[in-house]
């Protein structure tokens, strides 16, 4: 085994770790909204925070590797280019619904007063579109890898279609908020 087939290896695996942690969060954030208990719990944090550091060292792992391998075989070719860009679309996505759900959470608490559970489950119901817009843009990642469009115009219009699926299938829960 060579240098060139781990750093495929390493790409192959982080791609599958990214997936299988927005399943746990998208998991772990239907349980916290749907669960008679309103109150999180520090387990629940715990393990929130294990998945988003789990998440970003696989978002990381994908991103170097995948730069590698650019720089190695291709340069910097549109459907690499989009890649690129949609890995760090996904970051922005997740860390801006991130803030917007702690804000929600603290507005709520300071209107409905301090620690209200129901406060925690408003603002949890942010993090169901980051979760589910990273999910289509990452699926969108897979379709340029698959595909490997060569002209700029055809990679961008395959970003922003798994971005419009992805903004489709948030509409419902951002309708309720």
């Amino acid at each position: 085994m060579n240098i060139i087939q781990l750093v495929i290896f390493a790409h192959i695996l982080s791609a599958i770790a990214l997936f299988v942690t927005w399943a746990l969060e998208y998991k772990l954030i239907l349980g916290i909204q749907n669960s008679l208990n309103t109150e999180p719990g520090n387990k629940v944090s715990l393990e929130m925070k294990l998945i988003t550091r789990s998440s970003m060292l696989s978002m990381i792992t994908a991103l170097a590797t995948g730069m590698g391998l650019m720089v190695r075989f291709s340069g910097p070719m549109p459907w690499t280019v989009m890649a690129m860009v949609s890995l760090l679309l996904i970051i922005i996505i997740g860390l801006s619904f991130k803030k917007m759900a702690r804000l929600r959470m603290r507005r709520l608490a300071l209107v409905n007063g301090t620690g209200n559970n129901k406060s925690r489950k408003d603002g949890i119901r942010y993090l169901i579109p980051s979760i589910r817009l990273r999910i289509a843009i990452g699926v969108g990642i897979i379709a340029l890898m698959v595909l490997k469009p060569m002209d700029l115009s055809t990679a961008v219009l395959i970003v922003l279609l798994f971005l419009i699926i992805g903004g489709l299938w948030s509409l419902p829960v951002l309708k309720r908020s």
